[in-house]
């Protein structure tokens, strides 16, 4: 899994799976954009990405995906259905003193912290979750009983033993 999105597109992932199944995950949660593919034997057999840039909906697949990616996708449609945005804040000013400042500068108006509802972007984790229902871990989980190991450009893959 990588913190970068361009990351697993600068591998080599035919290369890495000859001999054995894969699965690569990226993601940028501050462009909100998730890509999860499946490569066997030097070939991508499914590709997921979702790209908010290109609208909050947004989901493209290549090739077929597997099972669990009908009921994640269910699931998602399901959470957009029954989403009720949290009540705004009373507790936070409107607006900082600065910035109250240039807002009557400029003859506008601020509106108060969660006055103006926010589209939650619930496609972004379909393709995370979909890559979590196949490895059985998640990039932002924590667990002692993973053992990862790095890939480095140009250096040969030593996997780590099991004990």
């Amino acid at each position: 899994m990588a913190a970068r999105v361009d990351y697993v597109q600068s591998v080599d992932l035919a290369s890495i799976s000859q001999g054995a199944r894969l699965v690569a995950l990226a993601l940028h949660d501050g462009f909100m954009v998730s890509i999860a593919e499946s490569w066997c034997d030097g070939k991508r057999v499914w590709k997921l990405w979702h790209d908010a840039r290109k609208g909050i909906d947004h989901l493209k697949s290549d090739g077929d995906l597997p099972e669990p990616f009908a009921a994640i996708h269910a699931k998602c449609l399901e959470d957009i259905r029954n989403y009720v945005p949290p009540p705004p804040r009373k507790d936070l000013p409107a607006a900082l003193p600065a910035e109250a400042a240039i807002a009557a500068r400029l003859g506008a108006t601020i509106q108060p912290w969660g006055a103006v509802s926010q589209r939650v972007d619930f496609h972004f984790s379909i393709p995370i979750k979909l890559g979590e229902s196949i490895v059985g871990f998640r990039h932002d989980h924590h667990s002692d009983a993973i053992t990862f190991c790095e890939l480095k450009p140009g250096e040969k893959l030593r996997l780590p033993s099991v004990a």
